[in-house]
């Protein structure tokens, strides 16, 4: 299929091309067709043909009509004749051209016409020849390329390259006549290769090529010029070297200037002589450098060169100045006495002068610089101080100037003969003396130097050996010469050589090392021994600093004598070595004494941490509990009796006591009971942290022990009653339940079965009910009530939050507020005085309104009303023991209630009316009424009373006064909180629960950078000793110097400024024998398996920046460091802190919100309400706990259960319940804020321990997990 395709598109191709070549084709001929007939018809003006040769129309026909009926033979005859016409007309210009050249004079010996006969051939040549020949070429022929033509192209070629040539001699006249007068700064800037070289390279080829440009194609033209040496070709000739020699000074010049290729003496004279027979007007009288004065490039070398070997040398080849008559103070001649008699600083002042200028002389370089050599050989060595080098040095020394057939040095160059091989100038030869390097001299302090620096390192090794090793090979030479002057006497630093008459013959012969020791050792038992000492602080002297000082005064002694540093860079290897070896061992003394000393300071100061807790927790925490006074209240009162060491003691207090005596020491038989007759609850402190809850006598109802007989320290005691005060729930503004209820059992007051006092839509004039909260028709504020004390009359008035009333009894009531009745004595809701005389006392409601109106009344009358209404409410509330209460009205009447059924008094003023009243609710269980006064009461009627007012009878027709007074139930407020785990990372210091959390003393205990200079041992008198500045020591980078190698470290910082873990210290296993740890602060210095050495490994990184190592026997790191939890650990619910700093007076987590770093409104600040544990095993109070106040809370590392095995507290198994600081403070009264609260009824105040033991007494159990707070008034009560 795809070959059928293509075939037929192929066809259809190849149709349409052969389609379009007919049309295009047709066309062409047709238009021949109209301008030419079929017949040969020719049309020329030969007359014309020149001068279209000479206007140069380029590309122009030939000139003629020729139609397309002639035959091609006469098209060809008219092409012949073309070009025929066309040579005839070119030919005298190419004649006239070459032979014009060749005769042309350009006046050499003329001192001003050189460069303008140049110009005046060229422009000659251009207007009467070249010109029309270039027109003439720009023609086409009849038959180019053939014949004729081919033979008057090449003649042209030769023209054009003669005209090109000429061109260029004028540009290069004008390129020399530039460069060879300029100032010679000037050529600083020259590109040589783009600015001079090309036109160089084009000259060298006019030259060395003029058949391919002057002299082409000479055989058509006659242009022979070299064969016929005319003008033209000395013209050429002259240029080509005058461009040379320039160029060749000049790149000497820049040579110079750019420190590259210099000649020697003599071929500098040669490059000058050919320059002079070009630049000093014997070929162009025109161009002649000694018209200038300037300082031209050859100036500059003439002046060189005779200065240096004479004004004699150039012109003559000898070195000799007619104005000099000691020839040999030129300094081609001194530099000769110097190369032969070793003269190094005269060969050297010569080299330098003129090495890199006028003479490069590759002899006299060898010889100085192998003085050189040994010169730099003698001053590295003695600089580096690498005895090798050294060695090396003097003996290098010695085979460049020793004198072997007279066995000694060679003569050195005498100052007086000192020559700074200046030049020439002015006919005068300047010198200064000056100092000269006397070889045989130095080698010999070389030696003495050599043998200073070998016994200071042994000095520096026996510093870095333990004062109890007993032999260390050392493998290092030790020499014997030079011989010393007093050595044994007199420091290192101090020994001078001998003289030469003292010395011992070998030690002046060419071989004076021969007999050095290959090594020595160090010990007990050897001429030297170790001088590290354990590190103790003894009667006050830090052993650890001796050491130290020790160790840095030998390093300090090598380092003056080798006047080198701990730096590698030139220096020697080896003595940077050794003294990076006993920088880091000094490092590793101060790291040893940084733990050491710092584990003890730590120690010091958590024990002092530990008493400054226990005083700030008594001071702000305990402290909070006095807020819970009430102000000349006896309520709290208490009285606590112990026998401690035999005798016994009695405190009085109130609420809370706190034991004055800090010793902790535990008491025993301890007695604690109200000073007023309560049963009450304790929370006794053992400590700042443990706490443990009693009573004051057995309670059925409340699991916990008493406190009669018990053993134990005390910190402090708080005390509270385990029933209410009436007081206390005034103060607090409580909502009060009035339970009506003649149970025998006080705990269990909270029973839904019992009949509350409220509230009722129904409760209308004379009626007041009690009855269960289980009753779908009540609501729970309808049994809520508020008592508010009136302090003038010491009375109560009972206010009801839903109805927003007050409870009355009397005659101040409302008809139209307690009656609700829209008819009547209209003049009696008017005016409550119109009919006073006509009621009797009466149980009502007076409204919260009413009673504001009536007060702030201008109305005489209403005064007198509010005087009313204010004594109706008034009411005397007696406690009778455990939250029991009659209530008495202020006119002698007292409140009973009924036992079961509702009923109605026989005395009522309603009973007539009872008809009009609305019926009683059916689901009252019994209402209240009263008494009338004692006085006014009838024989019989006092008798009825005093037997149906009963306490313990459970007839029907039996009526109780005494009733419940206790707080509504609590308010579970747990779902408006947070339960929260205690985050994973606070032992990260620490993780491990037993304690073996290695830490790494080969690193520093503490982090040290530019903010924390000092180790603990001196951080509070950093100036106590020169080193104690750890980050001035290790200054920038490795520090090998001050003997701190490395900053890295920080794990006895870290986990000592953990606030849960701390740091402790044990002995190795090989010391155990010993058993205890030997305290840091000695009277003597100690000997035991703790204080020896041992062998340890220090690091250092050498010249190449590789870590080596050097293993030595010293008593450092004999203690293993292990990072452990803190037995008592204290979390803060916000802002807990994992560090604690050195400084740190107190643990940071215990400090309250008013002492802490965050502000007091803080919107994300949280206090802990509860703590709880998932695991019973954990108990509250003895194995973790809350602070007061909410804070922080604290929990232990093991369980203070008694057991002989350790059970560990696993921290996650505990929840805090958390709320959000502000919302807490806002609408709840917690210890935290009680004391800053002006108006407590204003708030709900929170469940503390002995509020919920009060409610469990009265029957209401709170939940372990919860939160509750006491339902509050939270209103504006009337003043």
């Amino acid at each position: 299929m795809f070959d059928k395709r293509y075939s037929i598109l192929s066809i259809s191709i190849l149709l349409i091309i052969v389609i379009m070549c007919v049309i295009i084709f047709s066309l062409k001929y047709s238009k021949k067709k109209e301008s030419f007939s079929s017949t040969c018809s020719i049309d020329c003006n030969n007359n014309l043909w020149d001068n279209y040769f000479k206007t140069g129309i380029k590309g122009g026909e030939l000139k003629c009509y020729i139609s397309n009926g002639c035959p091609p033979s006469e098209r060809e005859r008219l092409g012949n004749a073309w070009d025929s016409k066309k040579v005839t007309a070119m030919m005298p210009y190419y004649n006239y051209y070459n032979s014009y050249l060749k005769g042309a004079s350009f006046q050499f010996n003329h001192s001003s016409n050189y460069l303008s006969s140049l110009i005046s051939v060229r422009n000659t040549l251009n207007s009467s020849a070249w010109n029309m020949i270039s027109n003439m070429t720009a023609s086409q022929w009849g038959f180019p390329g053939e014949g004729v033509a081919a033979d008057l192209d090449n003649r042209y070629e030769a023209i054009k390259q003669q005209n090109n040539v000429l061109n260029e001699l004028i540009s290069a006249y004008e390129l020399i006549n530039t460069y060879y007068k300029i100032k010679v700064s000037d050529l600083n800037d020259l590109n040589y290769n783009t600015n001079f070289k090309p036109i160089v390279d084009r000259f060298y080829n006019y030259f060395n090529s003029n058949g391919d440009y002057s002299d082409k194609n000479s055989n058509l033209g006659g242009n022979n010029h070299r064969s016929s040496n005319t003008d033209f070709w000395k013209a050429i000739d002259y240029t080509h070297h005058m461009l040379q020699y320039l160029g060749d000074l000049i790149l000497k010049y820049q040579g110079i200037i750019s420190s590259s290729s210099i000649p020697d003496l003599g071929t500098m004279r040669n490059s000058m002589k050919n320059y002079e027979g070009y630049f000093t007007g014997g070929k162009i009288k025109q161009i002649n450098v000694n018209n200038y004065s300037n300082n031209h490039v050859y100036k500059y070398f003439k002046t060189y060169m005779d200065g240096y070997a004479g004004d004699k040398y150039l012109p003559n080849n000898v070195i000799q100045d007619s104005n000099v008559t000691d020839s040999s103070l030129l300094a081609r001649k001194v530099r000769e006495t110097a190369y032969n008699n070793y003269f190094y600083e005269n060969l050297g002042n010569c080299n330098n002068l003129y090495n890199d200028t006028i003479d490069n002389w590759s002899q006299t370089t060898t010889r100085f610089n192998s003085m050189n050599d040994a010169k730099t050989s003698l001053e590295t060595s003695y600089f580096n101080s690498d005895t090798e080098a050294q060695k090396s040095s003097v003996n290098n020394a010695k085979n460049v100037f020793w004198n072997d057939s007279t066995s000694t040095w060679r003569p050195n160059l005498e100052e007086s003969n000192y020559s700074q091989c200046n030049m020439v100038v002015n006919g005068k030869i300047s010198n200064t003396t000056s100092g000269v390097f006397n070889f045989k001299e130095y080698s010999d302090n070389v030696e003495l130097k050599r043998k200073q620096i070998q016994y200071a390192r042994r000095d520096v090794y026996s510093s870095m050996y333990g004062e109890d090793v007993v032999s260390q090979n050392i493998s290092e030479n030790l020499s014997v010469c030079p011989v010393v002057d007093n050595q044994e006497n007199l420091p290192i630093t101090s020994w001078t050589r001998s003289i030469d008459s003292n010395q011992d013959n070998e030690c002046l012969s060419k071989n004076s090392f021969d007999s050095e020791k290959s090594s020595y050792r160090i010990g007990t038992s050897e001429d030297i021994s170790g001088k590290m000492k354990a590190g103790y602080i003894v009667n006050g002297q830090d052993i650890w600093i001796d050491n130290y000082r020790t160790m840095k005064e030998k390093v300090k002694q090598l380092k003056t004598i080798t006047e080198n540093s701990f730096n590698y860079n030139s220096k020697d290897s080896t003595h940077t070595d050794l003294m990076r070896q006993s920088g880091s061992l000094m490092g590793e003394i101060l790291k040893d004494r940084d733990w050491n000393l710092s584990t003890h300071e730590w120690e010091n100061m958590n024990s002092n941490k530990v008493t400054n807790n226990s005083i700030y927790f008594v001071d702000k925490y305990l402290e909070m509990f006095n807020s819970l006074k009430l102000m000349d209240s006896p309520i709290y009162d208490f009285e606590l009796s112990f026998t401690m060491n035999g005798n016994e003691m009695v405190f009085r207090s109130s609420l809370i006591l706190v034991n004055s005596d800090d010793s902790n020491t535990t008491v025993s038989n301890i007695q604690i009971k109200s000073s007023v007759g309560h049963k009450g609850c304790i929370r006794l402190y053992k400590n700042m942290y443990q706490y443990t809850d009693y009573l004051t006598e057995p309670v059925t109802s409340i699991s916990l022990p008493p406190i009669k007989g018990v053993n134990s320290p005390i910190l402090s005691v708080i005390y509270n009653n385990l029933t209410w005060d009436l007081d206390e729930m005034i103060h607090y503004g409580y909502d009060i339940n009035i339970i009506c209820s003649k149970m025998q059992d006080h705990n269990d007051i909270y029973s839904s079965s019992n009949g509350f006092l409220y509230y009722h839509s129904g409760s209308q004039f004379g009626k007041l009910y009690f009855g269960s909260k289980d009753d779908n028709n009540t609501v729970e504020d309808d049994f809520k009530w508020t008592l508010v004390k009136n302090p003038s009359t010491n009375t109560y008035m009972i206010y009801n939050k839903n109805s927003k009333t007050f409870l009355g009894l009397g005659i101040y009531y409302r008809l139209e507020s307690n009656y609700g009745l829209s008819t009547g004595i209209p003049i009696a809701n008017e005016n409550l005085n119109d009919n006073l005389e006509i009621r009797k006392n009466t149980l009502y409601f007076l409204s919260f309104t009413d009673f504001e109106t009536y007060k702030n009344s201008d109305d005489y009358n209403d005064n007198q009303t509010y005087t009313g209404m204010l004594n109706d409410c008034s009411w005397y509330i007696k406690s009778l023991g455990n939250n029991q209460y009659t209530i008495t009205h202020i006119t002698g009447r007292v409140l009973w209630f009924t036992a079961n059924s509702f009923q109605l008094s026989t005395s009522s003023s309603t009973s007539s009316d009872s008809d009009s009243l609305t019926a009683p609710l059916t689901s009252v269980n019994g209402y209240i009424n009263f008494t009338e006064p004692i006085s006014q009461e009838t024989e019989e009627e006092q008798q009825n009373i005093s037997g149906s007012y009963c306490d313990k009878s459970s007839t029907s027709d039996c009526y109780n006064v005494n009733f419940y007074f206790a707080p509504s139930s609590p308010e579970d407020i747990t779902s408006t909180l947070s339960v929260e785990s205690l985050p994973t990372n606070l032992f990260s210091q620490c993780s491990n629960q037993q304690g073996n959390n290695t830490l790494t003393n080969s690193k520093w205990f503490g982090t040290y950078d530019s903010n924390n200079k000092y180790s603990y041992a001196d951080i509070n008198n950093p100036e106590q000793n020169e080193f104690s500045n750890l980050y001035q020591l290790y200054g920038d980078g490795q520090n090998y110097k001050s003997g701190v190698l490395s900053l890295r470290g920080g794990g006895g910082s870290n986990c000592a400024t953990s606030n849960f873990c701390h740091v402790t210290k044990s002995l190795l296993t090989s010391d155990t024998s010993d058993r205890n740890v030997n305290s840091v602060i000695q009277t003597s210095q100690p000997s035991n398996k703790q204080t020896g050495s041992k062998n340890m490994t220090v690091s250092y990184k050498n010249k190449r920046n590789r870590n080596r190592n050097k293993t030595v026997s010293v008593p450092l790191r004999k203690y293993n460091y292990k990072c452990t939890r803190d037995e008592i650990n204290i979390y803060k619910v916000y802002g807990n802190q994992l560090k604690q700093t050195f400084d740190s007076t107190k643990n940071p987590n215990l400090e309250t919100i008013q002492d802490d770093s965050y502000a007091d409104n803080d919107s994300n600040r949280k206090i802990a309400l509860k703590i709880y544990s998932t695991n019973s095993q954990y108990i509250e109070g003895r194995d973790f706990g809350i602070f007061p106040g909410g804070t922080s809370i604290w929990f232990r590392n093991v369980l203070d259960n008694g057991r002989d095995s350790k059970t560990y507290l696993n921290y996650s198994k505990l929840r805090i319940v958390t709320g959000n600081a502000n919302t807490i403070f806002t609408n709840y009264v917690t210890l935290a804020n009680m004391a800053s609260v002006t108006n407590l009824i204003s708030k709900q105040k929170l469940l503390f321990w002995d509020d919920r033991l009060k409610f469990k007494y009265a029957g209401f159990d709170c939940n372990e997990r919860k939160v509750y707070a006491y339902n509050n008034q939270i209103i504006d009560l009337p003043t």
